[in-house]
């Protein structure tokens, strides 16, 4: 899971570490991101999903 600081200074958690304004942290513990999401320091980051496009190719040209 993804957490990001939503704070506009460092801040320092004796469990967690020492975070600065707008990092991005990478959590794999469930239990370890929820305490940090209780805390109201973190938002979670949703992950996007990216669109393809695909290209239709118009060919003009001249039958031979």
């Amino acid at each position: 899971m993804k957490l990001k600081f939503n704070q506009n200074s460092e801040l320092f958690f004796p469990d967690f570490g020492l975070f600065k304004p707008k990092q991005v942290v990478d959590v794999k513990d469930e239990v370890v991101a929820k305490d940090m999401l209780a805390t109201g320091y973190f938002d979670e980051v949703k992950e996007k999903k990216r669109k393809v496009k695909i290209k239709k190719s118009k060919k003009k040209g001249v039958d031979k």
